[in-house]
């Protein structure tokens, strides 16, 4: 019996040689496609990667330009605010004047008919 099986194992030995050697066959080319493939991912996303690292420098570029452009603006607008606040410290300078010089005017009138009335009543 055991006789038997070895001659059956030898008389497909042939046969079981030549599938190893074609599931060889095909495992080499898989591997062949997979790393291939793996290759192609990997040229692809280093393409992505330096479009990512231009675009990033582009931006900064962009950006560094803006805050340049800005700075003149940002110069004008503060000196605009300083001249519009000395302004607004004159007009308030000269309302404070004006509302001290009507007082005053005021005052002077409120006297003088008060001096009026007492010269009035002395007579």
């Amino acid at each position: 019996m055991r006789l038997v099986r070895i001659s059956v194992l030898s008389s497909c030995e042939p046969e079981l040689q030549d599938l190893m050697r074609q599931i060889d066959l095909i495992i080499q080319q898989q591997k062949r496609d997979w790393e291939m493939e793996l290759q192609l991912v990997q040229n692809r996303l280093k393409r992505r990667e330096e479009e990512l690292m231009i675009s990033r420098n582009l931006m900064e570029q962009r950006d560094l330009e803006v805050q340049l452009m800005l700075q003149p603006r940002r110069a004008l607008n503060y000196i605009n605010f300083l001249q519009f606040d000395k302004l607004k410290r004159g007009y308030h300078k000269l309302q404070h004047k004006q509302l001290k010089e009507t007082r005053h005017g005021l005052a002077a009138e409120c006297s003088n008919k008060t001096g009026h009335f007492k010269k009035a009543e002395v007579k």
